[in-house]
């Protein structure tokens, strides 16, 4: 197996592999992976839900058909909501499992069995690629929306600031209201009184 990926792996890129632990692809699979990325593995649902849970937000969710006490379509629909940038690949083997997730309207990535190690390499990487572009352009809107909030807030500062300067200059509540578009409620209330 090549280790020919576009990127360079970030070893703190997590990824969890969810297999109901009958047939030996999770093995498979956390062999391939665990030295590029921090790997967890799930034999259920509800197990996959726990480490989510504890251990946060993963880069790739790779889930094996089926798993016992939940369905991967309904595993991969919470998932989905819950970590939206999350890539999902659902691994199949038969087509009417394929139908039924896109009955279900899940929007994830389909590897077919068996997968050709290599290309799931690639397939991967791609993935991881897209999830660190979303997360880069999630923390710039949450900085610009920070940078925003706080530029507001030092707008309504400087308004309150203002206010018992306008005041002592002999101008009335009325008229600092008018000036500062306030009513004279929230002019008597930033007055300093």
């Amino acid at each position: 197996m090549s280790d020919k990926f576009p990127h360079s792996p970030n070893p703190r890129l997590k990824m969890l592999i969810v297999e109901d632990g009958t047939a030996c692809s999770i093995d498979l699979l956390y062999r391939q992976f665990r030295r590029k990325y921090q790997v967890f593995r799930a034999e259920s649902g509800p197990a996959a839900l726990e480490i989510l849970a504890r251990e946060g937000e993963v880069a790739v969710i790779i889930c094996d058909e089926p798993t016992p006490k939940m369905s991967v379509t309904e595993f991969l629909r919470l998932t989905a909501v819950q970590y939206p940038d999350t890539s999902q690949i659902r691994l199949i083997s038969y087509k009417e499992h394929f139908f039924e997730a896109i009955d279900a309207g899940q929007l994830c990535h389909y590897i077919a069995k068996p997968w050709n190690p290599e290309q799931l390499n690639v397939f991967v990487s791609r993935l991881v690629d897209t999830y660190t572009l979303r997360k880069a352009r999630t923390n710039e809107r949450r900085q610009r929306d920070e940078s925003a909030e706080q530029a507001r807030q030092a707008g309504f500062q400087a308004i309150r600031d203002a206010i018992p300067r306008l005041l002592g200059m002999g101008l009335s509540a009325e008229q600092v209201a008018e000036a500062l578009s306030l009513s004279v409620e929230e002019v008597t209330e930033n007055a300093g009184e």
